[in-house]
C-alpha cells in the first residue's frame, strides 16, 4: 500500500480569492490556461496575493502563430466541441510582446 503525498486539491476560479492564505506560496504555476480566462489582471492580482516576498509566478500560453482571425472550435451536431481548427496562422507583420511585472526593471530599462 502507498503511503498518501499530502497532496490536497481544490477547485477554484483563479480570478477570485482562492481561498489560501495570503504569501502562502514560493510559487504559482499555471499551464495553458491564462489566454482562456475572462479577467487577467484580476489572476494576477491573485497569484500576486498569494506569493510570499521572493515568490515567482511561472506560466505558458498559447503559442501566437495559433491565435489567428480564422481560429474557431469546430463542433458536432449536438454542439459538442470535437477540435479547433484555422484557416492559415496570421498574416499581420511579426510583433514582439514586452510584459513587466511589480518593480523589476525591463531589459530596456536596465543600462549594461
Amino acid at each position: 500500500m502507498q503511503k498518501p503525498l499530502d497532496i490536497y486539491y481544490r477547485i477554484k476560479s483563479y480570478r477570485q480569492n482562492t481561498g489560501f492564505n495570503d504569501a502562502s506560496f514560493d510559487a504559482v504555476v499555471s499551464t495553458m490556461a491564462l489566454m482562456d480566462g475572462p479577467d487577467f489582471p484580476a489572476a494576477m492580482r491573485e497569484a500576486f496575493r498569494l506569493l510570499r516576498p521572493g515568490g515567482f509566478i511561472a506560466f505558458s500560453i498559447l503559442h501566437p502563430c495559433f491565435i489567428t482571425s480564422g481560429l474557431r472550435w469546430q463542433k458536432d451536431i449536438d454542439g459538442r466541441a470535437m477540435g479547433l481548427g484555422c484557416r492559415a496562422i496570421s498574416s499581420k507583420p511579426i510583433s514582439v510582446e514586452r510584459w513587466r511585472f511589480g518593480d523589476r526593471p525591463s531589459d530596456e530599462d536596465v543600462a549594461l
